[in-house]
């Protein structure tokens, strides 16, 4: 599989893509527009591009209802205008996890996703960015199942040891 989806949904049309020099539909004014709008209706499934983390899931004016994730240490992806999120700030996810619904929140003309891919900070097309990305590796199921007999005893040692904070059993070190 590819370590990122091409598209983080079903779409209709392309309503706007990336283009650093846009007329903005809105505001009159020429700026950037660093993603690709994906249109289509109100309440379809936005998916994770990647695993990762969400680190930021909320709302403002110009975004809507918005969620960025991190994917690993170089790659972030951010889905504004949702109609409703399904993660908070802090979640883990998988790639293909339903995290939202398209809607037009925020400065918005009508239903879509607007889609975003950073790449160490930088905005890349994500219609094109998948050229540059590394494809998720995975084990062969032979090797797969050595690891899974390899890493066996240690996962189960490391489960049952328990740092007693308090005399309830509170775990420590996690703050």
């Amino acid at each position: 599989r590819k370590a990122f989806l091409k598209a983080p949904l079903d779409f209709t049309r392309v309503s706007s893509s990336f283009n650093p020099n846009r007329l903005h539909p809105i505001y009159k004014t020429k700026r950037p527009h660093r993603g690709t709008d994906y249109a289509a209706p109100r309440g379809t499934p936005v998916y994770a591009a990647g695993d990762g983390r969400v680190i930021e899931a909320g709302y403002s004016r110009a975004n809507g209802n918005y969620i960025f994730i991190q994917h690993g240490e170089a790659y972030k992806t951010h889905y504004l205008h949702l109609n409703k999120k399904r993660v908070a700030k802090g979640s883990r996810v998988k790639q293909g996890q339903v995290i939202g619904t398209v809607g037009s929140t925020g400065a918005a003309t009508g239903p879509h996703l607007h889609y975003e891919f950073l790449v160490n900070g930088v905005h890349r097309n994500p219609r094109t960015v998948h050229k540059i990305l590394p494809k998720a590796r995975s084990l062969p199921e032979t090797e797969l199942a050595a690891f899974q007999k390899a890493i066996r005893q240690p996962v189960q040692q490391l489960a049952a040891l328990k740092v007693s904070g308090s005399e309830t059993g509170t775990e420590t070190g996690a703050e």
